[in-house]
């Protein structure tokens, strides 16, 4: 059974989508980014684990943090979190010349997308 790919639209949003749906495309753009941040040592092991479904970026936060330590090649991450009641705001520090923001339901969630808006992806 072939497996479907996600790719990010405009026409629907972030929140529409279910977990498993938020791990694909995070994982796409992971793999598309690799020419943008070079090349990790292990990136057969994540190819294979994206392949494998392993990754959950959105649920498990020592996935969300790996994702954003080989997205930014920084080993001493530095981020502030702010929960209002209903959901996470998340900004990097010292990634960052400016502060790079999300907001989402889970900690997870603003992690990963505070990663990727800090590689130059609109979403």
């Amino acid at each position: 059974m072939k497996k479907e790919k996600y790719v990010w639209n405009k026409e629907y949003t972030w929140d529409e989508l279910n977990n498993f749906e938020k791990d694909e495309l995070v994982a796409i753009f992971v793999m598309e980014l690799d020419s943008i941040v070079g090349t990790e040592p292990n990136i057969e092991w994540y190819y294979n684990k994206y392949l494998e479904g392993g990754f959950h970026y959105t649920t498990f936060l020592p996935d969300a943090l790996t994702l954003v330590r080989v997205l930014t090649k920084d080993n001493d991450i530095q981020f502030a979190v702010k929960y209002n009641g209903k959901e996470f705001m998340c900004c990097f520090h010292s990634i960052t010349k400016t502060p790079i923001y999300s907001c989402c339901k889970t900690l997870e969630e603003a992690i990963c997308l505070a990663a990727l808006r800090h590689c130059k992806i609109e979403i």
